[in-house]
């Protein structure tokens, strides 16, 4: 009979812990992560070759993950290349009965990311990226971004959109690989990219990512600003600019690109003013040297008043070895303004 007690009273004060448990858990929804979720991520950092160091980690039992001061290192670095304010993860429960981290969506807030010193003009380890705000989806046939936001230097940056990526007969690389073997290159780039910025003001880029008609991925450019100033070698000034381009982002080699430019004003040093400007510059972009060769510009105007008078409409196509090129007056060049 005691122990039979005994026991009753036992399994009624589990039951009672038990509820206290879930009491807890229902009103903080918080609890420590597992080891097996931070080795997991550890081991899956460790073979990209990057190393994340978290300030706090909490679990939600319905599988929501919550990393807050979450800093990302690579190899032979000493300080951080990517800081996050916190990064939200909600986990496929299936895979996470069966001790697998398998993300469905990723939240980052307050992500940064930084040059390092050796990479960096002032010889200091200084944000590139900043306030960076994203969610991620990734899905077995493709990702998508709903939403990134941040800017570049001074510069908003948006994205979203979705793609595919390419088809590998090896294991896919992940972003860490990725950021690990590029890492010099991308710092040196967006350094001399926000160096650029300079000319333009109140700069604004938003990008879409998408499938071209061959399920190739793209990314759809657009550039904004208030205005472009170049001081050299002669002055020139427009209203409000707008740019436009598709970018492969899975092609090799070099590939043909098109940037579209469109402003209602520039006026030139000359002096010459211009209205209704378009311009439709063709070249190739070398994806592995990341650079793009000038081939030809057609530009059109609907009017250019200079000392002699006013011309219009005024067209002119140009082609050859940048700066130095051959124009001719092309009325065809008038198509582009439509």
């Amino acid at each position: 009979a005691c122990l039979a007690s005994f026991c009753l009273w036992t399994l009624w004060l589990a039951l009672a812990i038990l509820l206290v448990c879930q009491i807890y858990i229902a009103s903080t929804r918080e609890l420590a992560v597992p080891d097996f979720l931070l080795r997991s991520l550890e081991e899956r950092l460790a073979a990209a070759g990057g190393q994340a160091e978290f300030g706090r980690a909490r679990f939600d039992p319905s599988g929501h993950v919550l990393l807050e001061q979450v800093r990302l290192r690579l190899p032979n670095l000493p300080e951080p290349v990517v800081t996050a304010r916190s990064v939200f993860v909600t986990l496929d429960p299936w895979s996470l009965a069966l001790g697998q981290f398998e993300p469905r969506v990723l939240q980052v807030t307050g992500a940064n990311g930084y040059v390092a010193a050796m990479l960096s003009p002032t010889g200091r380890s200084e944000p590139l990226i900043q306030d960076v705000t994203l969610t991620l989806i990734p899905n077995r046939q493709r990702l998508e971004l709903p939403h990134f936001s941040g800017r570049l230097g001074s510069m908003p940056v948006t994205i979203r959109g979705a793609w595919a990526p390419a088809a590998q007969r090896d294991r896919p690389r992940s972003l860490p690989e990725l950021l690990a073997q590029n890492y010099p290159a991308i710092c040196r780039q967006l350094v001399a990219l926000t160096d650029r910025l300079s000319v333009l003001d109140a700069p604004r880029l938003n990008l879409t990512l998408a499938a071209s008609a061959t399920g190739a991925a793209l990314a759809e450019v657009e550039l904004l600003a208030d205005g472009l100033r170049l001081p050299a070698p002669a002055a020139v000034t427009t209203g409000p600019i707008r740019a436009t381009t598709q970018v492969p982002l899975t092609a090799s080699g070099t590939v043909p690109v098109a940037l579209m430019l469109a402003t209602d004003a520039v006026q030139v040093e000359a002096p010459a003013e211009f209205s209704r400007v378009r311009a439709l510059i063709h070249g190739r972009l070398d994806t592995a040297a990341r650079s793009f060769a000038f081939e030809r510009i057609e530009t059109a105007a609907a009017t250019m008043q200079a000392a002699g008078g006013t011309v219009a409409p005024l067209a002119l196509v140009a082609s050859g070895a940048w700066p130095v090129v051959q124009a001719e007056n092309g009325r065809q060049a008038i198509e582009i303004m439509q």
